[in-house]
């Protein structure tokens, strides 16, 4: 369970709520331009762009739930069970990129600054079904990337690799994504106007307020109803002045589509509790990492700054709001 966002206006914002039943360990890490990146089948590679975003890092090895580099280029993985199919390496042309899916957020940014450069590199890659660790499995993902101009999403399915145009700037879990979208077609009718009266041969009505336009957006945390409402409320975004296109009203917009603790549980009396750990606002022209914890009220601010970014050893942030690090 999960949702991603993009918002552009005067700047350009891309975030996601990470909605999960418990920590994975996670801080806010930033990769610097001289540290090596070591993938399991391509050579390491010692010089790219510096990655700044939320990640487990486990012995010296940062796991990118989320992240952005310093070219403005945003990724997010979100949950994408039951359909997600990883290859073999055997079954990829050793003529491309192997990437396992662990490495794969590191992979982009390390290379791309943009989303037409990542398309480009994703025609000449295969995602292997390699896990991190006998402990850390590979975790069934889709991805979406985004930049100031557009999004996509990519997922793995049994009939290769999917990059798909993201008109919406929103994703969601299961289903497939052109299966969400088709399914947006259902509520074409829905308006942040005041409904009009259909039944006005019947009489006068007396008027409940506003909003009534909206009357039929989902409203429960299923991943079909969280797509349909981020992509409403992102579509409506579009109309207003690009000034009023800001960090804040990202967070507004991942905030309807959160999930508190008790709402979604795994079955059994003891089932855990699916809840979002944390939301995240990326700003790529202020170079900055923003995040809300489930239980803090304050928005943690991270720069990519660069005093940092030319280091060679990964940087580990703590949850003081001090706009640095800790």
């Amino acid at each position: 369970m999960c949702t991603s966002i993009r918002l552009s206006g005067v700047r350009t914002f891309f975030g996601r709520n990470m909605d999960i039943e418990c920590s994975f360990g996670e801080n806010v890490a930033l990769t610097p331009r001289g540290y090596t990146i070591k993938l399991r089948h391509e050579r390491e590679v010692n010089s790219h762009y510096a990655i700044l975003g939320m990640a487990s890092v486990i012995d010296s090895y940062p796991l990118y739930a989320d992240a952005f580099n310093e070219k403005g280029l945003c990724i997010a993985g979100l949950n994408f069970p039951v359909n997600t199919r990883y290859l073999p390496i055997e079954e990829i042309n050793p003529e491309k990129y192997r990437i396992a899916p662990f490495e794969f957020p590191l992979f982009l940014l390390s290379k791309c600054k943009s989303v037409e450069e990542c398309k480009a590199l994703l025609n000449d890659t295969g995602i292997t079904d390699v896990s991190f660790s006998d402990q850390l499995k590979a975790t069934p993902l889709h991805w979406h990337i985004a930049d100031k101009d557009s999004s996509v999403v990519v997922e793995c399915l049994s009939t290769g690799i999917s990059v798909l145009d993201d008109p919406a700037d929103v994703l969601a879990n299961n289903p497939p994504f052109d299966m969400q979208i088709m399914n947006l077609a259902a509520y074409q009718n829905l308006t942040p106007q005041k409904a009009e009266n259909c039944l006005s041969r019947l009489g006068n009505f007396y008027s409940l307020g506003k909003a009534f336009g909206a009357v039929g957006l989902p409203g429960d945390f299923s991943s079909p109803s969280r797509f349909v409402k981020s992509a409403y409320l992102t579509a409506l975004s579009r109309m207003l002045p690009p000034s009023e296109i800001t960090l804040a009203h990202l967070f507004s917009l991942l905030r309807s589509v959160a999930v508190p603790k008790g709402a979604v549980t795994d079955s059994g009396e003891t089932g855990k509790s699916h809840y979002t750990l944390y939301t995240c606002g990326m700003d790529i022209e202020n170079m900055s990492y923003n995040y809300q914890r489930y239980d803090r009220l304050d928005i943690n601010t991270v720069y990519m700054r660069q005093d940092d970014i030319d280091g060679r050893d990964i940087l580990i942030f703590g949850d003081a709001n001090d706009k640095g690090h800790a």
